[in-house]
């Protein structure tokens, strides 16, 4: 994805993209997350 550009939960939701993986570059933690339980938050 170029940088700068976004895509919204909902976006996600409608590309049919259940998970989302985060993983951070720094640490190198990493999770696995739901994007429908993520709208609750």
């Amino acid at each position: 994805m170029p940088k700068g550009s976004a895509r919204t939960l909902g976006d996600l939701q409608a590309e049919g993209i259940d998970r989302l993986q985060v993983v951070c570059s720094k640490c190198d933690r990493a999770g696995s997350y739901a994007v429908e339980r993520l709208f609750r938050f």
